[in-house]
């Protein structure tokens, strides 16, 4: 298992000084670090209580915990103390997959290569009644290039399927199935939902697209961006060549007999929203942005 921002999550995120609450954000990081970490009940026991004097002395040392404290408190947890492996991680300097911020729920998916796992450990990350607070999901694929189609076939059966039994992700491709059948009703099905777009998004991030937009929820998804889409819509196979492996084109998807592939998906509403800072990615931000714009509640009547 991944653990993501177990130190992060809550020294970070909260966005809150760190003065007589210390010792207790610290025992709240430990708790959560015992709570999800990939071990033994005795080796949690101990991780936790490095952990512990670890964070202790970053705190006694420099007065604070920042996100430069907490990647070298995870590297020495790694290299030391073994209580790491080689997938975990205390500290990233990327933004969370998974962030609430006003009535928003923000997924950022930056490819689709252990994303499902990135996705299932963000929402383990957040209070147990998020779904309160909750009225839009917003999926930021911005700069996502695509990755493994599998990845992306469990995210949107787990995540976003309207029911059991329906079929998606259709292709024609030599070695992969014509088609997926979902197995349950996603857990964010039925929520409005808010893509967010650039030119860099492509291939495996384009099909989800796809799918949300114009086949499963075409009333409640809107896709935001500056531009249109890259336009990659096919599907790589694995070659043995000899001593050689190659990647060759095996397959094409389409959205309703329209061709993307070298075209591209156009956003519904465009806009920029550099202005937001971190490369567009501050979520109060872009929250803020959204709630300002004409989008499928008023553009309806319109």
């Amino acid at each position: 298992m991944r653990i993501i921002a177990l130190i992060g999550a809550i020294l970070i995120a909260l966005n809150s000084p760190l003065h007589a609450t210390d010792i207790e954000k610290i025992e709240s990081a430990v708790k959560l670090f015992q709570k999800l970490a990939n071990l033994p009940p005795d080796q949690k026991d101990r991780c936790g209580e490095i952990l512990r004097s670890r964070l202790s002395a970053s705190m006694k040392t420099t007065g604070s915990i920042d996100n430069d404290s907490i990647v070298a408190v995870g590297k020495k947890m790694y290299d030391d103390d073994k209580c790491l492996d080689k997938y975990s991680s205390l500290g990233r300097e990327e933004k969370w997959w998974v962030q609430i911020s006003g009535s928003y729920l923000f997924l950022n998916i930056k490819y689709f290569d252990r994303a499902f796992t990135e996705l299932s450990d963000g929402f383990r990350m957040l209070p147990d009644d998020w779904r309160s607070s909750v009225n839009t999901v917003v999926i930021d694929l911005r700069g996502n290039r695509g990755g493994d189609i599998n990845d992306l076939r469990d995210i949107l059966d787990y995540y976003f399927a309207p029911r059991k039994g329906v079929i998606y992700m259709e292709v024609e491709a030599t070695d992969y199935p014509p088609y997926q059948v979902t197995t349950r009703k996603g857990i964010l099905a039925g929520i409005p939902i808010i893509i967010l777009t650039d030119p860099d998004t492509a291939s495996a991030a384009e099909w989800m697209i796809a799918v949300l937009r114009f086949y499963w929820f075409p009333d409640t998804t809107l896709i935001v961006g500056p531009k249109g889409t890259f336009g990659k819509a096919i599907i790589q196979c694995g070659r043995a060549a000899g001593h050689f492996f190659m990647q060759l084109t095996c397959g094409e998807w389409m959205i309703a007999d329209q061709k993307v592939n070298g075209v591209g998906i156009e956003p519904d509403r465009t806009k920029d929203l550099k202005e937001c800072g971190n490369n567009g990615r501050n979520e109060a931000c872009v929250a803020e942005a959204l709630s300002k714009m004409i989008l499928w509640q008023k553009s309806s009547a319109q």
